[in-house]
């Protein structure tokens, strides 16, 4: 039975983004739905279908490619995408501490994700929580779907890019869907890169580190030092002799 929360996302939904979504299970892809209760992971099983009068008249699984009339599609344009790597925990204790200095009045352990814009915890961050595309939105200035626009009431067209009532007047170059598609790439989220701070070239001793902690641990932001709890030490190098 469909899950409630299915349904009630379904129904936001217009008629390009439950397309998108179709393609998506026949092409047995997996993807997220934001949700006022959290995100809905789906993954769909594999589709089959059942075609009627080949051969010896009983239904059997195809592809479509034993059709006469079966032409073979264009392939979309796709852009290669490799999941973001795993941080290690040092790279976490870093992230956290110098979000620490650069935004002190919120949650320690969140950061805004550079491929999706949404912001997302550094302690869980799965291979499947972000789903973004890598392309650009494009659109053909020529195209009859401008004919009525006006620049004096609706503005300049390269300004209504991430307007919501002319979204589906743009197109994504990675995958050439509509530009209210969610997504073609799940991967896991990207720290965005303003948060980093440069490191210093001499390597850090023991004392270092030592002095780091001390001065975590006699924060005034309670809640800096409770997310800082959950963000584990690195182990001190230990000097050579």
């Amino acid at each position: 039975m469909i899950d409630s929360r299915l349904c009630e996302e379904f129904e936001k939904m217009d008629a390009p983004q439950l397309r998108n979504l179709l393609r998506l299970i026949c092409d047995n892809k997996g993807f997220t739905l934001k949700h006022r209760h959290g995100k809905i992971f789906i993954k769909p099983e594999k589709v089959f279908f059942g075609v009627d009068g080949f051969h010896d008249g009983k239904p059997r699984l195809d592809n479509f490619r034993d059709c006469e009339n079966y032409t073979e599609r264009e392939n979309d344009v796709e852009i290669e995408v490799e999941d973001v790597p795993i941080k290690s925990k040092c790279e976490i204790y870093e992230l956290v501490k110098a979000n620490k200095r650069k935004h002190s009045g919120r949650s320690q352990t969140m950061f805004k994700c550079e491929n999706c814009c949404s912001d997302f915890c550094i302690n869980n961050n799965p291979s499947n929580d972000c789903l973004w595309h890598p392309g650009q939105k494009t659109t053909d200035l020529d195209d009859i779907i401008w004919a009525d626009h006006d620049p004096k009431e609706d503005g300049a067209i390269e300004s209504l890019i991430d307007h919501p009532d002319f979204e589906d007047r743009w197109i994504w170059s990675c995958c050439s869907q509509f530009g209210s598609d969610w997504g073609c790439k799940n991967t896991r989220h990207k720290v965005l890169e303003e948060v980093k701070e440069p490191r210093n070239t001499f390597e850090t001793t023991a004392e270092d580190s030592s002095n780091d902690y001390t001065e975590l641990e006699g924060s005034d932001s309670s809640d800096a030092s409770e997310d800082m709890g959950h963000v584990e030490k690195p182990v001190a190098k230990r000097p050579r002799y």
